[in-house]
């Protein structure tokens, strides 16, 4: 009776464990992940949405609407935080795939700006979808359906952002990601006569 008492207390530790290694290798490690979706209209840039995933895996989110601005607070689940660690497990750079619009094409979406610090390590960069490969667009896309799926009840008061510095910080990446198309619609097709 003791010996099985002993090692039901003795799986139960190991269970916990387990569960406890695997919830603590699930956790962002980023110490700041910022994405930012935006346009540049002539001389202007317009941000279209801003948000943050500290540490503990709560993503702030700022969305500038036609109408009005919003911010939400949203509690990325395990599962979500792994796909976004993944982002962390090249430099940006390398998950770039292509670095122009297949001939004819035009690009009419916004562009983004992705940033992450982890310890003293920091990368950045700025993207559009198509140019990136697959596997980074679903950890961005776990983001991106956050920021964009707007619950009334995960509305909170707004918070501070330095809308400046960012935008800043966007130019000056830009000059490192000049690969960037200006938006366009795609060519009218030929007739043929």
């Amino acid at each position: 009776m003791i010996k099985k008492a002993a090692f039901v207390l003795v799986f139960a530790i190991l269970l916990i464990l387990l569960f406890s290694l695997r919830a603590e290798r699930n956790k962002v490690m980023f110490e700041n992940l910022v994405f930012v979706t935006y346009d540049h209209q002539g001389d202007n840039m317009k941000i279209g949405s801003y948000s943050t995933l500290d540490k503990k895996g709560l993503l702030s989110v700022f969305l500038n609407r036609e109408k009005d601005s919003v911010y939400y607070k949203y509690q990325l689940t395990d599962d979500e935080l792994a796909k976004v660690k993944f982002l962390s497990s090249k430099k940006l750079k390398n998950f770039v795939i292509k670095r122009e619009l297949d001939v004819g094409m035009g690009y009419a979406g916004s562009c983004n700006y992705l940033s992450y610090k982890i310890g003293n390590d920091e990368d950045k960069i700025c993207f559009i979808q198509p140019f990136m490969d697959k596997d980074f667009n679903e950890a961005v896309m776990v983001i991106d359906s956050k920021v964009f799926i707007q619950r009334d009840s995960f509305k909170v008061a707004r918070f501070n952002i330095d809308f400046e510095n960012i935008k800043k910080e966007i130019l000056r990446q830009e000059t490192f990601d000049s690969y960037l198309p200006k938006k366009q619609l795609p060519y009218p097709p030929r007739s043929f006569r």
